[in-house]
């Protein structure tokens, strides 16, 4: 059932997610990357910046389907290259985008923002709250507190199949409202 859903919500914002026309979506592969705005260059300068005339971004999206931008959130928009604050940064844009599509009425309590995080950044933000390494094996351990919630890590497998259901959850919110 869940696979079935997905391959559906794939093929609708690839056929009609787009100002432009289609744009070929893989959950959450592609998002994770189209959020990230990231585009190196060869010099590999000090910002990571987007091409906006050659990329469709995930923002860009969001702004066609909803007719509005997230406040304080650019359609294209430079990346730190010290990896901690980058993450606390993409951290910080899902977070908001949580908060945007829930005021717009989006149910979407079961997702934090650290799932819709890239697997690399999931792991550095899981060491940087807790300390601890993401294992290689086990699927869940509570790791203390963070802003008065618990925070878990998931090994990276789990990761994955929890940031997969969280951008088909994100995108079918999107679709509802």
């Amino acid at each position: 059932f869940f696979q079935k859903t997905l391959n559906a919500v794939q093929s609708w914002f690839t056929l009609f997610g787009w100002s432009k026309g289609q744009n070929p979506i893989s959950i959450p592969y592609s998002l994770r990357s189209d959020v990230c705005i990231v585009q190196l260059t060869v010099a590999q300068e000090k910002n990571f910046k987007r091409r906006v005339d050659k990329d469709k971004g995930f923002y860009e999206m969001l702004l066609h389907l909803n007719g509005q931008s997230i406040p304080g959130i650019a359609a294209s928009q430079s990346l730190s290259t010290d990896p901690v604050e980058r993450m606390f940064q993409l951290h910080w844009q899902h977070s908001e985008l949580l908060s945007f599509l829930k005021r717009k009425g989006a149910y979407l309590p079961h997702i934090m923002p650290e799932f819709l995080l890239a697997p690399e950044d999931y792991e550095l933000w899981s060491e940087v709250n807790t300390g601890l390494r993401v294992g290689k094996r086990g699927s869940m351990r509570s790791s203390g507190k963070l802003s008065g919630r618990h925070v878990f890590v998931l090994e990276s497998r789990t990761f994955e199949t929890m940031s997969k259901r969280a951008w088909t959850d994100v995108l079918l919110q999107m679709y509802k409202v």
